[in-house]
């Protein structure tokens, strides 16, 4: 049996089925078939999240935390970290989740505000990727980041898990320092 260190670098492909590989490496040729890869993978992206948005299960912590939000685009500032049945709400996220309401009350303008949020986080899945490995890995998270059924699933609820778009600026700043080795830049 051969060890993996000797094995050639064939054998590490990232998709297993060449034919995907191919067109993401011809998708990387030149930084507008980038650019538009990335514009189609985002647009499929918002169209898996913004379908039905009128039927999500909507519960008493996603309420809850949009009823603090709404207080804080009435004036209301939150001064502690609020809870919910479940844990507590993050007080940048009741925050970031203000900015709609201070335009309107509209429920599904809020969500759609909320699923936009969410497709911003593709880009920065390709900004990681791309250049910190490669574009073609970039555009692979990307586009499996937009056709996750769970990214998809929690993009459409406003209930305060984890937010993958706070994940994705903290795993930048973190690969930033480490790439610098200076955590003061």
């Amino acid at each position: 049996r051969t060890h993996p260190s000797k094995m050639g670098r064939s054998h590490y492909n990232i998709l297993p089925m060449p034919i995907l590989s191919t067109l993401f490496a011809r998708l990387c040729k030149t930084p507008r078939a980038v650019w538009l890869t990335l514009f189609v993978i985002m647009i499929v992206a918002a169209a898996l999240r913004l379908y039905k948005l009128d039927m999500i299960d909507f519960r008493f912590d996603a309420a809850y935390a949009l009823y603090y939000a709404q207080q804080i685009a009435s004036g209301i500032p939150i001064l502690a970290q609020p809870h919910g049945s479940m844990g507590t709400h993050p007080p940048v996220y009741l925050y970031l989740m203000a900015i709609p309401y201070l335009f309107t009350r509209d429920f599904i303008v809020v969500l759609v505000y909320h699923v936009m949020l969410d497709v911003a986080t593709i880009v920065l899945c390709w900004f990681i990727g791309s250049r910190y490995i490669s574009q073609r890995i970039g555009l692979i998270a990307a586009a499996l980041y937009a056709v996750s059924p769970w990214a998809i699933q929690y993009a459409r609820s406003t209930w305060p898990v984890p937010q993958p778009l706070f994940a994705a600026v903290l795993l930048i700043g973190m690969l930033e320092i480490v790439q610098r080795k200076n955590a003061w830049g």
